[in-house]
């Protein structure tokens, strides 16, 4: 079966995008789990190609921060669903990432379970947005067909 989605990790550490990576049977969610980005510049020269539905992020990154990415997403790319990862409890960044436009702020180590939840969230949001495309593309056909 083909991956219906497509997920892009950043995050500067390699043992936390190596534990992301092999946290979850990604296939099985029908999530193409894409090569991890080192940071929140390569995410952004990486998008435009490999189109990822959702993006984790960690918040500390070098050269552009997590927040500073996700306000770029948000602004550049809309539909990109975001969540952020952090191995810090500050109130201002998880404040910072609902602000722009995050779904979700998981504390590191991040859980299996508060992975699948937000990754539910996140699919659930797809799915949505897809299901409405198609009732607009559906009545866009009719009246269409109605008027030829």
């Amino acid at each position: 079966m083909k991956a219906k989605y497509r997920v892009l990790a950043a995050d500067d550490e390699l043992w936390s995008r190596e534990n992301i990576r092999c946290m979850l049977p990604w296939e099985d969610y029908s999530i193409e789990f894409l090569e991890p980005a080192c940071d929140g510049e390569e995410v952004l020269e990486r998008i435009p190609k490999e189109k990822p539905d959702i993006l984790i992020t960690d918040i500390n990154m070098p050269f552009l921060s997590g927040l500073e990415l996700l306000d770029r997403v948000k602004e550049e790319y809309p539909d990109i669903i975001t969540l952020a990862v952090s191995g810090y409890d500050d109130f201002q960044k998880v404040k910072g990432v609902f602000m722009s436009g995050g779904i979700d702020y998981l504390l590191k180590p991040v859980s299996r379970e508060q992975l699948v939840d937000s990754l539910s969230k996140a699919l659930k949001t797809l799915e949505e947005r897809e299901a409405e495309k198609a009732v607009k593309e559906d009545s866009r056909l009719r009246e269409h067909s109605c008027n030829s």
